[in-house]
């Protein structure tokens, strides 16, 4: 949501703007692979998302949060099914944790179409 992005610094969020590559990374950092309803959750389950050896663990011990290395977020919105999968709108930006790997886009796509992904990430439709 748009709220998520106005906790950026302006700094983060400029620079963000400015970089594709960092910024193809924090949107790939906040999408899985995959059709995942809010009822296919378990506590301390491990979610991969498609940023190269990026994940984050479930925790449902108090409400529902996401934990990732460099933080957690908390849904605002759930099982909102789109064209391309469901998506999860989240209260937080999340930033991934600096690497050396080179993000592979290509596994946005199965035998040359768009895949079915699901997304944890933020609503962006009303801009930044």
């Amino acid at each position: 949501n748009n709220e998520a992005f106005q906790n950026l610094s302006e700094g983060d969020l400029t620079t963000l703007l400015n970089d594709i590559p960092a910024l193809t990374d924090v949107l790939l950092y906040h999408v899985v692979s995959g059709t995942v309803l809010s009822t296919d959750l378990m506590d301390g389950m491990v979610v991969s998302t498609l940023l190269t050896d990026a994940t984050f663990t479930v925790d449902l011990s108090n409400g529902v949060s996401f934990v990732f290395d460099t933080g957690s977020a908390s849904p605002v919105s759930v099982d909102n099914l789109a064209s391309n999968g469901v998506v999860h709108i989240i209260d937080t930006v999340l930033i991934p944790p600096e690497s050396e790997e080179v993000t592979d886009s290509s596994s946005w796509y199965k035998n040359g179409e768009p895949s079915k992904d699901c997304s944890w990430g933020v609503d962006l439709s009303n801009g930044v």
